[in-house]
């Protein structure tokens, strides 16, 4: 399959569409990028869709991580060359965003990291031909090149994560408790030109040592003994946040926040429900090195062989090439 890839590639190593893309090259596509914000950086938004055009000649597959900067007129475009048209979505907010919505009436097959309801929702308004959850996949790759690097443990407890104004009450309440803890280290990000991140710096909410991404973020990961996590929402069957394939990718130990679906993603994961049972579990797992240590090995292994970047790839092709798949028995695929 011929594959004009449009995302964004001037990322680390854990970018979405770097990972995607050595999935679909190790399930035999021939993958051409397409840097669609560079492109508009050094030559305009308007000049970007004119060269988008002109890459989709005779591909298969127009496959989009994103987009916000893809005009509905340009998909049209390509869409009359009957050309299929894939679009990938690992964010979540409370209302769909304005320039998603107006494109997906133009997707045929939408991949978001989120199922159930806000799955349907989207179906719905949007109204792609087919909607389709998955979960964000591992890359065994990166893991084995930093398998010698950063394995003596440094921090307890390690939160990494930043303040958006719409994350839910529960992110609210268990980063409030964290802050309590002598034992915990924060990395994130405040976008001070925000005024409501910076109330909310100013209130102390905002307890953040530093911005870390590529190298530095995978170094914090691995010398962490204790990753806790806790996605903007909740509530959403199969959605979290891509820390958790991270934290478990890298063989560290991860208490996540429950999510519909944890339990049948993972069968060795262990995670918390309320803010007493976060307590008793940190409490638990730093006492007990050798127990979690070897859970989290386990997760690692599951997070790697059964949600790795090939597999997962592999789904999606699978969809596109049929309109059905045989991979994963959790996934949800919505026909308008």
């Amino acid at each position: 399959m011929e594959i004009l890839h449009v995302g964004i590639f001037k990322d680390h190593d854990l970018g979405g569409d770097i990972i995607f893309e050595k999935g679909f090259k190790r399930n035999n596509c021939d993958v051409e990028r397409f840097d669609y914000r560079e492109i508009a950086r050094l030559y305009g938004v308007e000049k970007m869709q004119e060269f988008l055009l002109q890459k989709s000649q005779n591909k298969d597959l127009v496959f989009i991580g994103k987009g916000e900067l893809i005009k509905p007129e340009t998909l049209e475009k390509i869409r009359k060359k009957r050309i299929i048209i894939s679009l990938w979505y690992g964010d979540i907010r409370p209302k769909i965003e304005p320039w998603l919505l107006n494109n997906l009436k133009y997707i045929d097959y939408f991949f978001m990291s989120s199922g159930g309801d806000i799955l349907k929702e989207y179906s719905k308004n949007g109204k792609p031909k087919f909607s389709i959850n998955y979960f964000n996949p591992s890359d065994p790759e990166i893991v084995e090149k930093y398998k010698y690097k950063y394995n003596k443990k440094k921090y307890d407890l390690v939160f990494t994560g930043s303040y958006y104004s719409f994350f839910s009450k529960e992110r609210y309440q268990v980063i409030s408790y964290l802050k309590k803890l002598k034992n915990i280290r924060f990395f994130g990000y405040n976008d001070y030109e925000n005024i409501i991140r910076k109330i909310m710096y100013k209130m102390n909410i905002g307890k953040y040592k530093q911005r870390v991404r590529g190298k530095k973020y995978i170094e914090v990961i691995k010398k962490t003994k204790i990753g806790i996590g806790v996605s903007a929402y909740n509530n959403i069957p199969f959605y979290t946040s891509d820390r958790l394939t991270h934290y478990l990718s890298f063989g560290t130990f991860f208490l996540p926040h429950y999510f519909p679906g944890l339990e049948i993603l993972f069968k060795n994961i262990k995670y918390y429900n309320s803010l007493e049972e976060l307590k008793e579990k940190i409490e638990y797992y730093l006492r007990n090195e050798d127990e979690r240590e070897e859970l989290a090995k386990k997760c690692q292994k599951e997070i790697l062989e059964k949600y790795n970047t090939i597999k997962m790839t592999k789904m999606f092709l699978e969809v596109i090439r049929s309109n059905t798949q045989n991979i994963y028995e959790w996934v949800k695929i919505i026909k308008i």
